[in-house]
């Protein structure tokens, strides 16, 4: 399990960097971690080994079950494969709101003749209509200030003008394979340079952290790497991109300067994500004993 925001007390510094102090170092196997919390027995018992070992034979990647994986496997293993539900989450559902606005409305423009896109009170009715479709989602007082929020932040996204017409939007691609494994996703939005080449969109609510970009570790970074691979790895259309763009839809207060962040995909970078997936998938199907 990971815990954010917290930093190793002092005395552990200390005593790890005190070379009269003998460390001992340990390996663990994903399985036994799992055991140790209890998490196999409880997905065991609920659903029985036959339905276990066929949800896993099954399963299907996507960025975010890999990284969930990666942050807390007793999480991903609820979420994944028991499917506990779960209630809504307002900023979560918010965002879904955002995203869907800005899918009915590219959606708008490709169906316009000539295409163009239409006022920003259109972008800003389908945020609405799909809030006021999911209110019973928020308390009165939420649903107020994310209604109030997502206008404010259609508005200042629109200004910018960041949106071509030759694109896709909510492109979803499945019954691909990276290294063997399925994966799935949907790409927000695809910004053709050409035929062929585009550059990947990603839209963001909320505030920009440096540190989800970075290079090998940041969980954005990640996404951004993912996604290029599972364009690559579709081949109905023989598209690409060499640029992932993260497309911030809010107003930033302490970075004003920072709308667009740029992840650029590589050889190295291609060849990290799918280690990590490789992993996963291995230490997946380990639960089985297969």
């Amino acid at each position: 399990m990971t815990y954010s925001g917290i930093e190793r007390c002092l005395f552990l510094d200390e005593a790890i960097f005190d070379s009269s102090i003998e460390v001992e170092k340990y390996e663990y196997a994903v399985t036994d971690i799992l055991v140790e919390h209890d998490i196999t027995s409880k997905v065991f018992n609920m659903l029985g080994q036959e339905e276990v070992e066929r949800r896993i034979k099954n399963f299907v990647w996507s960025f975010s079950s890999l990284q969930k994986w990666i942050d807390d496997k007793e999480v991903f293993l609820d979420q994944y494969i028991l499917k506990t539900p779960s209630a809504p989450i307002p900023p979560f559902r918010f965002g879904d709101a955002m995203h869907d606005a800005f899918h009915r409305y590219t959606m708008d423009m490709r169906k316009a003749e000539p295409r163009k896109y239409g006022h920003v009170a259109d972008l800003t009715n389908h945020f609405y209509d799909y809030m006021d479709a999911n209110a019973s989602d928020f308390d009165p007082q939420r649903f107020k200030f994310y209604k109030y929020r997502g206008q404010r932040a259609i508005t200042f996204y629109w200004s910018l003008s960041n949106m071509i017409l030759e694109c896709r939007s909510e492109q979803s691609i499945r019954n691909v394979e990276i290294n063997g494994i399925p994966v799935k996703g949907i790409i927000d939005r695809m910004d053709f340079i050409d035929d062929q080449e585009c550059t990947i969109v990603d839209y963001k609510t909320g505030t920009y952290t440096k540190s989800k970009f970075k290079p090998y570790s940041g969980i954005y970074w990640r996404q951004g790497i993912f996604m290029a691979m599972l364009l690559r790895a579709q081949e109905r259309e023989a598209w690409f991109s060499k640029k992932v763009e993260f497309h911030y839809l809010e107003e930033q207060k302490k970075h004003k300067d920072v709308v667009i962040h740029e992840v650029i995909p590589d050889i190295k970078a291609y060849e990290h994500v799918e280690n990590e997936l490789i992993q996963a998938d291995k230490e997946l199907k380990e639960l089985t004993g297969r």
